[in-house]
């Protein structure tokens, strides 16, 4: 035996850790990651879910007929004439005299609203709807992705896009590039 080199021990101690409880340490964190991924996509696809009333209420008010808008604003023009007709007879025709063709012209017009800012309106939520059930579903198959150790870019990729969710998604993406980045992160990957 060559006394210039060191015996080779079957499991050499790293950081007070053997080879087998770095391998455990880094299983359990990956898939505590995994669980992240799942709760934070499920709940984001919760939450984007919740648009989905602005998306109804809005359509709802675009398939209001022009003349139900119409029936009201002179429903609303007949109870203030009602109400001036309480007031005394000569201050109702002073109010009238002083009135001028310039300031009748300034009174909103009592016109249904367009129905294209409604349908807009609704176009957008749906969208909305659209990336966030999208993320969230990329979000959940990452978590997937973890478990069977592939497609690792994706897991970076959508750590980098929870980055933006506060508080919970920044700390799953912080954890995420470390576990992921780390050389035993690395070699469950096949990377090392």
């Amino acid at each position: 035996m060559d006394s210039s080199q060191p015996p080779v021990l079957p499991e050499t101690v790293v950081g007070g850790l053997t080879p087998g409880e770095i391998r455990a340490v880094t299983h359990e964190r990956l898939r505590l990651l995994s669980w992240g991924y799942f709760i934070t996509g499920g709940m984001g696809i919760l939450i984007s879910s919740f648009l989905l009333i602005y998306v109804v209420l809005f359509g709802a008010l675009s398939m209001i007929p022009a003349s139900e808008w119409e029936s009201s604003s002179s429903h609303r023009a007949q109870q203030g004439e009602h109400l001036s007709d309480d007031r005394d007879p000569s201050v109702q025709n002073e109010g009238q005299a002083e009135e001028s063709p310039s300031t009748s012209q300034n009174r909103p017009s009592s016109g249904p609203p367009p129905v294209w800012i409604f349908r807009i309106f609704a176009g957008m939520m749906l969208v909305f709807v659209l990336i966030g059930w999208t993320i969230s579903g990329l979000t959940i198959y990452a978590g997937r992705c973890i478990r069977q150790r592939r497609n690792r870019m994706l897991i970076l990729v959508m750590a980098g896009f929870n980055l933006m969710s506060v508080p919970f998604g920044t700390l799953l993406g912080i954890c995420t590039f470390l576990v992921l980045q780390s050389d035993p992160g690395r070699r469950e990957f096949g990377l090392a």
